[in-house]
């Protein structure tokens, strides 16, 4: 809005208005740099502190008690920034999920999991990680083909999920490596969640056709 033509000339003859009261009042040592400066400062900040005041309120009121043609203006104005922010955080998302497994990845680890261990750090509380790795990924690959091998990863990567907490993440870390970040769980409590994550790894393999098809038919060219 404030980049609007209309909106800076409005400003400007306010601008204007202010400096010639000034003027009548205080004479001419009341435009002079430092005044200009401070009384730029001033109305700069003052101007600043309202907006946002006002940005709240008709972010929180959605713009009632206004009139209809201010209204939908209002209410075009949250619609497009409500679509912005939603949007930057889906591409923030998307840009920190593996999109084979759909689980977190590198760059989720580097951007993310310091800041989540120095809260805990402060909380003085502990911090579990567990590194996984699939045995033998390299011989299923090839044997059975690359394909197969993927459908591995999204099966391991959901299984993860699926026995962890709620609050814990899975990241892929690389390849056929899982990084396991636990908040709050000691050495004995990630222990644990390790032995029940193998245990459910154990209990419930990765489905396959019975014949496999030729592993040729699987490999990318």
């Amino acid at each position: 809005v404030l980049t609007q033509v209309d909106h800076w000339a409005s400003g400007l003859r306010i601008q204007s208005v202010g400096n010639a009261l000034l003027l009548l009042a205080f004479g001419p040592d009341s435009l002079s740099a430092p005044s200009l400066i401070a009384n730029a400062l001033g109305k700069g900040g003052m101007a600043l502190f309202f907006a946002l005041l006002a940005w709240g309120v008709l972010r929180e009121s959605g713009g009632a008690g206004l009139p209809m043609r201010v209204q939908g203006r209002v209410r075009a104005l949250l619609g497009a920034y409500t679509f912005r922010r939603n949007r930057l955080e889906a591409l923030e998302r998307e840009l920190q999920t593996d999109p084979l497994t759909g689980v977190f990845n590198r760059r989720f680890l580097d951007a993310t999991v310091p800041d989540i261990l120095r809260l805990d750090q402060r909380r003085g509380d502990p911090s579990g990680l567990l590194l996984l790795d699939i045995d033998r990924f390299k011989a299923l690959n090839d044997e059975h083909g690359h394909l197969v091998g993927e459908e591995a990863l999204r099966h391991v990567a959901q299984l993860l999920q699926q026995t962890l907490r709620q609050h814990d993440c899975v990241i892929r870390y690389g390849g056929e490596e899982f990084l396991l970040l636990l908040p709050g769980a000691g050495a004995p409590a990630a222990r644990a969640l390790a032995e029940q994550v193998l245990a459910q790894l154990a209990g419930q393999p990765l489905p396959l056709p019975d014949p496999l098809p030729p592993a040729e038919l699987y490999k990318r060219g």
